[in-house]
């Protein structure tokens, strides 16, 4: 999986810390998303993923 990441320019930068994009074959199934502090927003634009809720096994 390739990592490839920037920072927006202004004004942009002021908001956003950073944008980025993951391409290729996950090492893993799943990905795990902790709570984090800040808003965090995932875009997929590949194929369809499944939503686990919290704590459970079972896709929605």
């Amino acid at each position: 999986m390739e990592y490839v990441g920037r920072v927006p320019g202004p004004p942009l930068d002021l908001f956003i810390d950073d944008i980025y994009c993951l391409t290729g074959v996950p090492r893993h199934r799943r990905m795990n998303v902790p709570p984090m502090p800040s808003g965090h927003l995932f875009i997929n634009l590949g194929e369809p993923a499944l939503s686990f809720p919290p704590l459970h096994g079972h896709p929605r």
